[in-house]
């Protein structure tokens, strides 16, 4: 074999190992290649993933938060149309009062009947506004006999209406004034006014 043809045979076999040293550098670079596009799908599927679950957890936060400053929203509204209409009845209660109404009389009396029944001592102080004084001194014979007991205006005090009963030493009080009836019948008169205004 001649110089030139060890040097072709050389060249030759040079030749194919380059080329397969291409051709496994294509491979391995297909390879990473391939690895890196899977890992990246991968990547972006778990940001997507996060993404989703994070905007689910912020949307039902959002939601939750809504609901609650809508509910906040609605009890404050229906706290203030209660507080309205009692405060409505309390004027109409006071407009009947300064009337004398043949309404108003009948509540008063059947108000000093029951709280006299409250108190257990045989004589009962009754007290009212000074607006009411005059009228419940003309219902006193007609209370003395529905109560069987002996029943005395005491001092005014400072009330819408109504009456405040005690016994004479003052052992016993029982307030049946306007005031103490609503705060009795807050509740009832809470669930009504609600149901009057938003059905429950």
């Amino acid at each position: 074999m001649g110089l030139k043809e060890l040097e072709e045979r050389i060249l030759e076999e040079a030749e194919r190992e380059a080329e397969e040293i291409v051709k496994e550098a294509e491979e391995e670079a297909e390879k990473i290649l391939e690895k890196a596009r899977r890992e990246a799908e991968e990547r972006r599927r778990e940001i997507l993933d996060r993404a989703r679950r994070e905007a689910e957890t912020r949307k039902r936060r959002e939601i939750a938060q809504a609901r609650l400053e809508a509910r906040q929203l609605k009890l404050q509204a229906k706290e203030e149309c209660i507080e309205e209409a009692l405060e409505r009845a309390r004027g109409r209660i006071r407009e009947l009062s300064e009337e004398g109404s043949r309404r108003y009389l009948e509540f008063l009396e059947r108000a000093a009947v029951e709280a006299a029944r409250a108190i257990s001592a045989d004589k009962v102080i009754l007290r009212v506004n000074e607006r009411d004084r005059e009228a419940m001194e003309e219902l006193l014979p007609d209370v003395r006999v529905e109560v069987d007991k002996e029943v005395e205006l005491g001092d005014p005090v400072d009330i819408l209406g109504g009456v405040i009963a005690e016994s004479e030493d003052g052992s016993e009080v029982f307030d049946n004034s306007v005031e103490a009836r609503m705060r009795r019948m807050r509740s009832e008169l809470v669930r009504r006014v609600s149901d009057a205004l938003f059905g429950g």
